[in-house]
């Protein structure tokens, strides 16, 4: 509001498709949204992309967080416990696996894209459980509920504050995607005064 010189009101949306029908509907002027919710938002004529995040980088062979770089693209992993006996994509056959919603970049539709690829059938080699949140995806493996779960790159780290268990000693990376995934988009509606954008 300060800034700008005038009320400003932030809302936090329950969900990417949330985000999109509010920038379509003229309730938002500015949202920040992943890629698969952008390029919806963007083929609705609904959002213009003026910003990317930044966030930190990840060393690809460690899972480490690479101190000092960042990065405007990220990679989705799959989750399995440490212990598991897992070691590649194909050993997915006939395991329960948590998601998160369809059209989350990370939590779906990259690890699906490469399953596909992998000649894994989606909807008969494995079960796909959506659950609402990282989180939960997280206890379900940790608990043995599920046998791997679909993230972002980093997750362990971002997340293992919030557990009692040390989710980097728990949990291991079974599979990074070799898509790279574009970071969150700053997005305004389309109509925005350009001298306010």
């Amino acid at each position: 509001t300060e800034q700008l010189g005038r009320p400003v009101e932030v809302t936090l949306a329950t969900d990417y498709s949330t985000i999109v029908e509010a920038m379509a509907s003229g309730q938002v002027d500015l949202g920040i949204m992943p890629p698969a919710a952008y390029v919806q938002a963007r083929d609705l004529g609904a959002a213009e992309a003026i910003l990317t995040s930044v966030l930190g980088a990840y060393d690809e062979e460690t899972g480490e967080p690479v101190e000092g770089e960042t990065t405007g693209s990220f990679k989705a992993e799959i989750i399995v416990r440490a212990d598991s006996d897992m070691e590649t994509l194909e050993d997915l056959n006939g395991k329960r696996i948590a998601t998160l919603s369809p059209t989350s970049a990370s939590g779906y539709i990259y690890p699906v894209a490469e399953m596909k690829a992998a000649g894994i059938d989606v909807t008969s080699d494995v079960t796909l459980t959506p659950v609402n949140d990282i989180p939960s995806e997280l206890t379900s493996v940790l608990n043995g509920q599920q046998d791997a779960a679909f993230s972002f790159e980093g997750t362990r780290h971002v997340f293992n504050d919030a557990f009692e268990e040390d989710l980097t000693e728990e949990l291991r990376v079974l599979y990074l995607s070799e898509g790279d995934i574009p970071n969150d988009a700053i997005t305004v509606n389309p109509e925005m005064d350009a001298e306010l954008v």
